[in-house]
């Protein structure tokens, strides 16, 4: 298999298929982005219902223990389960702020993407300007004349047949 070979003929062409590469990579580079974001958006979404309902149940379960705790009139036993719930209640507590870390850290990251894909809308945009660039200084600068030149010798050439054309007929 043989590769293309690249334009180097002229500096405007090569400067054009340079800018249709930025572009490509462009987008190639915000679309792989914007997919992570939407990854990351959902986690943070399913982190954010997630932890809210937890922190209300919590709340609610820390406020019973309470109640519990200061009622004399519980046994020691009672007492006791109560201290696991606390335990435990405890231990979800850490969870939650090992959770609300991971949260925080896929928030930064998003923030990043963000910034990212930002970066690749410009690279976009400069890729345009280059494509546009180029493609117009070719055309103006080389390829219209090379189009004339190339017209002209297909009227030259014409021509010469003509000629070749009337001689043999008057010949005949």
């Amino acid at each position: 298999m043989t590769a293309v070979p690249l334009p180097t003929d002229n500096l405007y062409k090569f400067i054009a298929l340079s800018g249709v590469t930025i572009f490509i990579f462009g987008f190639y580079t915000i679309n792989n982005e914007s997919k992570s974001v939407n990854t990351l958006a959902e986690e943070i979404t399913n982190y954010s219902i997630k932890d809210s309902i937890w922190l209300v149940n919590f709340d609610f379960e820390l406020e019973l223990a309470k109640m519990h705790l200061t009622d004399s009139t519980l046994k020691i036993h009672r007492k006791k389960k109560l201290m696991k719930t606390i335990d435990s209640l405890s231990k979800e507590l850490q969870d939650f702020n090992r959770r609300s870390a991971k949260y925080k850290s896929d928030k930064f990251q998003a923030e990043r993407l963000k910034d990212r894909i930002e970066m690749g809308w410009k690279v976009v945009y400069g890729g345009i300007l280059l494509m546009s660039f180029g493609f117009v200084t070719w055309y103006q600068k080389h390829q219209k004349y090379l189009d004339y030149e190339r017209k002209l010798i297909g009227l030259k050439a014409e021509q010469k047949l003509r000629k070749v054309d009337n001689k043999e007929k008057s010949k005949n």
